[in-house]
């Protein structure tokens, strides 16, 4: 049997095929039709038929999205990708395929994937967020994602930001708030990824920047950018503080573009204990062993033992 995991992303769609020792054999993209129903499920059948195909094996399919899905309607919350938000995938996408899907958030299939890793020294209750295209969050119990009862759990990136993260933004009078595709405001989605990471340095200096360079101008110890980072880590810290108390994990992983910042984690493992309750051990913050592929790794461990 292989196992095959899609991740779901408002720009791309890949496909990972693994066997049962979780090697990889095989990987496919297609861009997302982020705005077509229709087109979006034929691109997921046509990716699975297609592998299918060239792998000469009916694989077991796990699906990792960017959102949730209702335990009672089925239907996805989904704002990022309009073309599945409010609708059902599950049903069409099993009759195309004539065969069991397994479902779950991208962030939850990134906190299984990093939870199988030698390189967590323990792992049975991983915390793991993602600072993306957004930012998202994800609880793995003994390898198994926390669902909740409405399949709605760790929404992270839609809770708000709370007022010690505000404050540390409005030491110029000016702290944004910033809308959110979900119709809320202040949604922490549009301040901690990498997008946010933007946003919030294009409101401090006036000036448009791409991560990629406002890290340079940090490892080049340029004055603003060292300010807005620490800023930025203030605000991080201040934000998934809450989550360590609620969740008492004994890792943390990190995952998305801005995880490849390597110099923030000393920053974020000395700051972050500060914020949180005391404790006998304290989980260390780490940058995920697996990379861009976690998510989809962890999908595909969603049939695994199924």
């Amino acid at each position: 049997m292989l196992y095959y995991g899609l991740d779901i992303g408002g720009t791309k769609i890949e496909l990972r095929a693994y066997d049962a020792c979780l090697q990889e054999v095989y990987c496919k993209r297609l861009l997302t039709p982020a705005q077509d129903f229709q087109a979006f499920i034929d691109t997921v059948a046509k990716l699975v038929l297609e592998t299918d195909a060239y792998l000469e094996i009916i694989g077991a399919v796990g699906i990792g999205i960017p959102g949730s899905e209702s335990t009672t309607t089925k239907r996805i919350f989904a704002p990022n990708i309009p073309a599945i938000d409010g609708r059902e995938i599950r049903s069409p996408l099993e009759d195309l395929l004539k065969r069991k899907i397994h479902l779950a958030n991208d962030a939850d299939c990134f906190a299984i994937s990093e939870s199988k890793s030698d390189s967590v020294e323990n792992g049975m209750y991983v915390l793991g967020f993602i600072l993306g295209t957004g930012f998202g969050g994800g609880l793995a119990i003994a390898q198994q994602a926390y669902l909740g009862s409405n399949g709605m759990p760790m929404e992270v990136g839609h809770t708000p930001l709370n007022m010690e993260a505000y404050n540390r933004l409005n030491h110029h009078n000016r702290a944004p708030l910033f809308g959110c595709e979900c119709g809320k405001n202040g949604c922490l989605d549009r301040y901690l990824s990498g997008t946010g990471f933007e946003a919030l340095y294009l409101n401090e200096y006036n000036e448009s920047l791409p991560a990629i360079k406002i890290i340079e101008q940090y490892r080049n110890k340029e004055a603003k950018a060292v300010a807005f980072v620490n800023m930025y880590i203030d605000v991080l810290v201040m934000s998934i503080a809450p989550f360590v108390n609620i969740f008492d994990p004994d890792s943390i992983v990190l995952g998305g573009g801005l995880s490849n910042f390597e110099e923030m984690y000393a920053l974020i493992n000395e700051r972050l204990p500060n914020l949180c309750l005391e404790r006998d051990s304290f989980p260390l913050v780490s940058k995920a062993k697996y990379g861009d592929s976690s998510g989809v790794r962890g999908a595909a461990m969603l049939a695994l033992d199924v």
